[in-house]
């Protein structure tokens, strides 16, 4: 097992540097960019680009960026400016763990987004708002701005967004210990990935519900799951989720090996096979 999570680690690393080389250039680009732009719209889209850009790897650097552009928004009052800054602020507040800021920048983005009537921005808003109130053990508001995220991605018609929908509502339950309504979220989630060839929406949601069944001491179910995962994950080389996929492949099948002992000797093989 541990070796498995160390090449699992080393992987997640790869891919990271990988991925920060790739942002670096466009960073640079972009400050190039910056330097000969002359209208106050066109800076600020640079701007919020550069901060989207330091999410992850310098989200510090982004908050600045983020800010410089949603005061300049401000002082032009241009309402789409202002709430793509929002949204990044509060994203960079989210990644360092400051969840009250976080809050606040996403309830500034909604209100500026239902200003301008862009039921797209307003949904991405409550989604947000929802997974953050998830995260502070805030369910019942959690709930509250899921639901209204999914009342308007369904007319939106757009699948993988109602299908991040609910998601986070089958995740609130799952933190509840409900695992039978989780499991009815995160399959009717499933189905919207699947209809909008979301492969890889559709191979994690399939491990969400074999977290499920596992809860539930289902861990035959579980193993059903986390292959179909595998399945639709190989299909665009999703090395972090396959690799999530394998370890709880071979936590299931360890603890099927615990439960049932008349096939302990086959369970806890196939468990070291995944492990490794």
């Amino acid at each position: 097992m541990k070796k498995s999570i160390t090449l699992f680690c080393l992987m997640l690393i790869v891919n990271f540097t990988f991925a920060q080389k790739t942002d670096i250039k466009i960073i640079d680009s972009l400050k190039l960019e910056l330097k000969k732009a002359t209208k106050d719209t066109v800076k600020i889209n640079i701007l919020n680009e550069l901060s989207r850009k330091n999410f992850y790897s310098n989200p510090m650097e982004g908050m600045r960026y983020g800010e410089i552009a949603l005061n300049l928004a401000t002082k032009i009052k241009w309402k789409k400016g202002m709430a793509i800054a929002n949204n990044h602020i509060g994203i960079c507040h989210w990644v360092t763990a400051n969840h009250l800021k976080s809050i606040s920048y996403f309830q500034n983005s909604l209100s500026n987004y239902q200003d301008l009537k862009d039921q797209e921005g307003i949904a991405d808003a409550y989604n947000h708002l929802g997974s953050l109130h998830l995260e502070i053990k805030k369910y019942k508001a959690a709930f509250f701005y899921f639901h209204q995220a999914y009342k308007i991605d369904r007319l939106s018609l757009n699948k993988t967004q109602i299908g991040n929908d609910l998601t986070g509502i089958g995740d609130a339950f799952f933190r509840l210990d409900n695992y039978a309504k989780a499991l009815g979220f995160y399959k009717n989630a499933k189905e919207n990935y699947h209809s909008d060839y979301n492969f890889d929406g559709v191979g994690v949601r399939y491990i969400n519900m074999g977290k499920a069944y596992a809860s539930q001491k289902k861990y035959a179910k579980a193993i059903e799951n986390y292959n179909k995962a595998l399945d639709n994950l190989t299909k665009k080389e999703l090395t972090y989720y396959v690799g999530n996929a394998n370890l709880e492949l071979a936590k299931a099948y360890y603890n099927l090996a615990m439960e049932d002992k008349s096939a302990k000797a086959k369970n806890l093989n196939l468990s070291l096979q995944y492990a490794n």
